[in-house]
């Protein structure tokens, strides 16, 4: 069945700007970008896109009851309750375990948070470093700093303090290839004092 310059196969597949249709819905178009575009003019209505197997759930969705009209992507166990996992508001920032992201990047506060490389999935290999670094001066510019790289504690209250914690692996637990996790070797308390673990201060 062609329709303009659709085509439905016999295969059920839909075609637009294509005669032959690889999936469910095919859109092509050679001069431009193709766009797909959901729109709802409704008061109170949000468009949405789901992909759903039997047991669960995927929504991409302009959430207009958050702040910022955000973008959502949620997830929804079949006949019970939906979990936000990723907001994107309107000024770019991205919130992951939180729907209201004050930063570029702000995680939930209401449980400890893990940000980390997995280990190597190559049998006997060594892990990857992880490098954060700060931005550079403008290239070829005159005697210009670059960022500084700031690590910095939580906000506490009253007579509350928060530390910066130093983690590492040691050798002394011997050779072989039983796993040894990193273990505090050195923090910096309230007072900026240095705490130097397992030596003499």
């Amino acid at each position: 069945l062609n329709v303009s310059n659709g085509l439905i196969v016999n295969s059920g597949n839909v075609g637009i700007g294509t005669t032959g249709p690889g999936a469910k819905l095919h859109v092509n178009d050679s001069a431009l970008q193709p766009i797909i575009r959901v729109q709802s003019t409704g008061v109170n209505s949000y468009p949405a896109i789901d992909i759903q197997n039997d047991a669960r759930q995927w929504r991409l969705q302009v959430d207009g009851t958050l702040a910022s009209d955000a973008l959502t992507f949620y997830d929804v166990t079949i006949g019970g309750s939906a979990g936000y996992r990723m907001v994107i508001d309107n000024n770019g920032n991205v919130g992951i375990g939180t729907t209201s992201p004050t930063t570029l990047l702000s995680l939930g506060g209401n449980s400890a948070r893990i940000f980390w490389m997995e280990r190597h999935t190559t049998a006997n290999t060594a892990g990857n470093s992880l490098t954060v670094q700060s931005g550079g001066a403008t290239s070829a510019a005159t005697d210009k700093n670059g960022g500084d790289l700031i690590l910095a504690s939580a906000t506490a209250t009253g007579n509350g303090e928060s530390k910066i914690i130093f983690q590492t692996v040691d050798t002394t637990q011997g050779a072989g290839t039983t796993d040894r996790a990193a273990a505090t070797r050195l923090q910096i308390d309230d007072g900026g004092h240095l705490e130097s673990l397992g030596t003499a201060p």
